[in-house]
């Protein structure tokens, strides 16, 4: 069941993909802030869509496979409006949990918002999004980012990013991905 579950978030993933206006492909490498010892490395992928009017929806597929052994899995929607500089948006994610052992998957919520703007030829973002969480055993974890991306031609750019999150999960991670325009 479980991998029946990546499976179709995956596919999910890949079939907004072909829809997308942005495909991005992530690596960065994780360390808990609370427990230096343990390490991660977290795969990322994100596509998005204008939908007009300001509008525009975002799948994310992330994969932490931790050094010592065992991975998270987590699949995000969200549904955002960008309104000059600023974007905020709401969604909903699920986490499968520690190897997506039996019950330790959940729901949650998440509101979020970006400030973004072009600084000479990068354009720059950062950021932040918490857990809305209606399940009291659910983690609760808030995430502050940032980066900048840089084209590399008209349809790439490279990006380098760096979060934090806090509450009751404690990480830092940085990273690079790549973003495909279409």
């Amino acid at each position: 069941m479980r991998k029946t579950i990546v499976a179709i978030a995956t596919m999910a993933v890949l079939g907004m993909a072909s829809a997308a206006d942005f495909v991005s492909v992530g690596v960065d490498a994780n360390q808990s802030r609370s427990d230096k010892s343990q390490h991660a490395t977290v795969e990322t992928i994100r596509a998005g869509k204008d939908i007009g009017a300001g509008f525009d929806v975002v799948i994310q597929d992330r994969t932490q496979v931790q050094t010592q052994g065992g991975m998270y899995n987590s699949v995000e929607g969200t549904l955002g409006f960008q309104a000059s500089i600023v974007n905020v948006y709401a969604g909903l994610g699920r986490d499968q949990g520690f190897d997506a052992a039996k019950d330790t998957a959940y729901n949650y919520g998440l509101v979020g918002g970006t400030l973004g703007s072009k600084v000479g030829p990068v354009y720059a973002f950062a950021g932040a999004k918490t857990h809305a969480n209606w399940d009291k055993n659910a983690p609760k974890q808030t995430v502050a980012y940032t980066g900048v991306s840089y084209p590399v031609t008209k349809s790439l750019a490279v990006e380098l990013n760096a979060s934090a999150s806090f509450q009751d999960i404690k990480d830092k991670q940085a990273g690079v991905a790549a973003r495909v325009s279409f």
